[in-house]
């Protein structure tokens, strides 16, 4: 699982900063095999923090807590890129096919 991440995941998010920081609609593809793979990744995360016998259950709640932004965000992202063709209506590439 690391290993998906420092290969993956890491190099990803600058990749995903720069495209929102310039508004670039080519990232909505990307962004929906990143949001699969790191869901993929850290609900596995959470399950194993809920069910091993091996994590007291007095940190559970912490646990889910610190972990849970990691998997709120990758699917908010997925519901955001599938449900939208287009996901910014100013960038750069709408404008040159408006002209």
């Amino acid at each position: 699982l690391i290993g998906g991440e420092i290969l993956f995941q890491l190099p990803f998010f600058f990749i995903a900063v720069y495209a929102f920081h310039l508004r670039r609609n080519w990232i909505r593809e990307p962004l929906i095999i990143y949001a699969s793979h790191a869901i993929t990744q850290i609900l596995p995360i959470m399950l194993y923090f809920m069910l091993h016998p091996d994590t007291p259950p007095e940190t559970q709640p912490a646990l889910i807590a610190l972990y849970s932004p990691f998997a709120l965000v990758p699917i908010w992202l997925l519901a955001h890129a599938l449900c939208k063709p287009v996901l910014f209506l100013d960038s750069p590439d709408c404008r040159k096919k408006a002209r």
